[in-house]
């Protein structure tokens, strides 16, 4: 007993000393301010201590093109902070603030492309520290090292992210653009960045500590941290080979014709995948200079014109009460009306026209003529016809809707309106067979068309290829898919307008004669119509559109191509920049007879009368460089190897591509140091190879070859550096 009341002696004993250590730790912390077990003077954190969160900003996912090239990507920026107060702590004999508002402000200027006396006014603000501005905000390495090598007193910088988008308007109504909101969070506002917003933003980490005044951790405290998670990735299923030749199409256009606007879309037939979509003027999401936030390929309903005269025909055909043989008058269709609001055919001047009358193109008459050839030269007094003796205005509406006309196609990723049906007076019902009075989209003319270059099989538009994990592409999210939506005519049907389609190009009266190609054969149908403005036409004002398919045997992929402008009678036969957009896609896709490469190579080579020799590009990566190298002693190729590496890692063109008597070869190999290449001369293609493959941060401005790049050749390079051309 006596035991163990000393043990229980000992015990208090014990636990009252450590009391008065704790106690007297307090005090010494508290009163004065001396850490005990660290032997720190602890003053300058207890005077002004605090918990500090930091936090860990989450990268936005990137999104691709179907090649793996990046379409828009967060880039490491730079802002600004001015200290402007002269109790701001500072080293001995350093300044540590702005002690020369006006030498500052005159220095800035011209890197900053602002006003001296802009800069000024935020330079003389009575604050402790100040930014500059927008202007003064995620500014380049390039332009960061440039103001640092000024040496300015109480300037220093802070690091951002900045959503960058190396094509520039490639795509832009589509792809929209992200940008910080009032909290400071990047969020997506426009097309595919905003739709897909949750998917691309990642969740933000934090590291939290206590600290003083300074930021200085406190010895001991326990630092807690939470790390970043970046967003998924989004692959689309965009081309953009492709997209760039859609966005220089627009160029030829506009330079050719007096335009308001223009789009464009480009779509894989049996399954669904978009391969470009664009339309002009677009706009930089660098700098978003917008004008029109409307995406025309599914937002801007309107009224087609003769390439619906296709579905016309479609559903005579597929009705089975067609003669494509029996004659029928291309002359001016007169009218009249049942009294149940059915049009039929009527002579002038009789009891029971109307005063009105349907007419062909240019007013031209053209006797008796087959059905089958009234699609050929595209002839509205001929699909007015047809619902009249083969069709019903009703079956026709049908077959119309059955084709996803009037609807939404509700794409996930693609904002899309319904057009408008008129058809319920008789005029309304002759007009819609030729493509008037009633409003479409580009989108419900690409689905629709799907089952008219195929065996009747409809499918749904669609732009996201899959969305990937950012840490690992392995892991797929979500996957697009072919969605097939019906069959709305018979693989017969299909076949017999896929024949028509194909005298619309190649018989010599053929509305399509202007758009034959060399390098392959085409189905095709012309349009050409009015413009609706504030419920009227507009005079003076169509719509020039085609609807391409190829190749004409085995139709792959379809190119539809429209502008607005002043009314041109030879619109279709001097619309360059839709044939060359076809001719390009045939090409890329390996559809043409003659490779893009080899039909570049002839065109810049016309004057010079060199002699063209294609070779098959050698698969080079895991090879030494010098073995790379030994592999085009034979080939009149320009070599260009990227890094300082000695073992090639990626290449340009990939192995088995075929390449032409000079082309550009670009070669990356690991490398720790990249030291900048003449550009001059690269086409749009080769710089986005260029990029891809270093990795680096590149703006392209402009189309055709780089007249200018913003970095010399020969200056060492790094991913944090920012190389702009220009091009022309």
């Amino acid at each position: 007993m006596k035991r163990n009341n000393t043990l229980l002696a000992l015990i208090m004993m014990a636990t009252f000393l450590v009391m008065i250590v704790i106690a007297g730790n307090v005090f010494l912390v508290s009163v004065l301010k001396w850490h005990a077990i660290s032997k720190t003077d602890i003053s300058a954190y207890a005077d002004s201590a605090n918990v500090v969160v930091q936090k860990q900003t989450a990268k936005r996912g990137y999104i691709f093109d179907r090649n793996g090239y990046v379409i828009a990507q967060d880039n490491q920026t730079y802002n600004i902070v001015c200290y402007l107060s002269s109790s701001r702590p500072a080293a001995a004999n350093q300044i540590a603030y702005v002690n020369d508002p006006m030498g500052t402000a005159i220095a800035l200027a011209p890197i900053l492309d602002m006003d001296e006396k802009e800069i000024f006014s935020y330079l003389t603000k009575d604050v402790y520290q100040t930014e500059l501005g927008l202007k003064g905000r995620y500014l380049s390495k390039e332009t960061k090292d440039a103001i640092e090598a000024l040496h300015l007193n109480g300037i220093e910088f802070t690091e951002s992210i900045k959503r960058s988008y190396p094509f520039g308007t490639f795509a832009s109504h589509l792809i929209g653009y992200a940008q910080y909101d009032d909290e400071e969070k990047m969020v997506g506002k426009m097309g595919i960045e905003s739709y897909f917003n949750s998917k691309l933003t990642g969740k933000d980490g934090y590291r939290s500590f206590q600290a003083d005044k300074n930021g200085y951790i406190l010895p001991g405290v326990k630092v807690t941290e939470k790390a970043a998670e970046n967003g998924n990735n989004l692959y689309l299923t965009l081309d953009s080979a492709i997209q760039e030749a859609m966005e220089g199409a627009f160029i030829d256009t506009a330079s050719n014709f007096d335009v308001s606007r223009i789009w464009a879309g480009v779509m894989e037939i049996d399954t669904g995948k978009i391969l470009g979509w664009g339309q002009y003027p677009g706009f930089d999401p660098n700098t978003l200079e917008i004008d029109e936030y409307l995406n025309y390929g599914s937002q801007y309903a309107y009224e087609p014109g003769s390439v619906m005269k296709v579905f016309t025909y479609a559903a005579a055909i597929d009705s089975g009460n067609y003669d494509g043989t029996q004659q029928v008058s291309g002359d001016n269709f007169f009218w009249g009306t049942t009294k149940d609001n059915l049009p039929f055919r009527t002579s002038a001047g009789a009891s029971n026209a109307q005063s009105t009358y349907i007419s062909n193109a240019n007013n031209k008459t053209y006797g008796m003529l087959d059905y089958d050839y009234g699609l050929i030269i595209s002839l509205n007094t001929i699909t007015a016809q047809l619902i009249c003796d083969t069709i019903t205005p009703q079956m026709h509406e049908n077959y119309l809707k059955s084709f996803g006309f009037f609807n939404n196609i509700n794409t996930e990723e693609i904002e899309d309106v319904s057009g408008v049906l008129n058809n319920t007076w008789a005029m309304d019902k002759l007009a819609l067979t030729y493509g008037q009075g009633s409003s479409v989209t580009m989108l419900q003319l690409m689905q629709a068309f799907s089952a008219i270059f195929s065996d009747g099989t409809m499918v749904k538009p669609y732009i996201i290829d899959s969305i990937r994990d950012g840490y690992n592409t392995q892991n797929i999210i979500e996957e697009g898919k072919t969605e097939v939506l019906g069959h709305p005519i018979k693989p017969e049907t299909a076949k017999a307008i896929q024949e028509l389609m194909y005298r619309v190009v190649y018989d010599e009266k053929g509305t399509g004669k202007y758009y034959q190609l060399d390098e392959v054969k085409i189905l095709a149908k012309t349009g050409t119509t009015q413009v609706v403005y504030n419920g009227s036409y507009e005079s003076g004002q169509t719509i020039v559109s085609i609807m391409a398919a190829l190749p004409a045997d085995d139709p792959q992929v379809l190119v539809y191509y429209a502008f607005e402008g002043a009314y041109d009678r030879n619109a279709h036969a001097n619309n360059s920049g839709a044939k060359t957009l076809i001719r390009k896609t045939a090409q890329i896709l390996n559809l043409a007879d003659v490779p893009e490469s080899s039909n570049q190579q002839n065109e810049s080579s016309n004057n010079e009368h060199k002699e063209i020799i294609e070779y098959k590009m050698p698969t080079l990566c895991n090879h030494s460089v010098e073995y790379a190298k030994k592999q085009f002693e034979e080939m009149d190729v320009e070599v260009i190897i990227l890094g300082n590496g000695t073992q090639i890692i990626s290449q340009y063109p990939q192995g088995g591509d075929t390449i032409c008597t000079g082309q550009k070869v670009l070669l990356m190999s690991d490398a720790t140091t990249l030291v900048m290449p003449n550009m001059i001369g690269f086409s749009r293609k080769e710089c986005t190879a260029f990029w891809s493959l270093t990795g680096l941060g590149v703006v392209m401005d402009g189309y055709g070859v780089v007249t200018e790049q913003s970095i010399p050749k020969g200056t060492v390079i790094s991913k944090e550096d920012e190389i702009q051309l220009k091009l022309e």
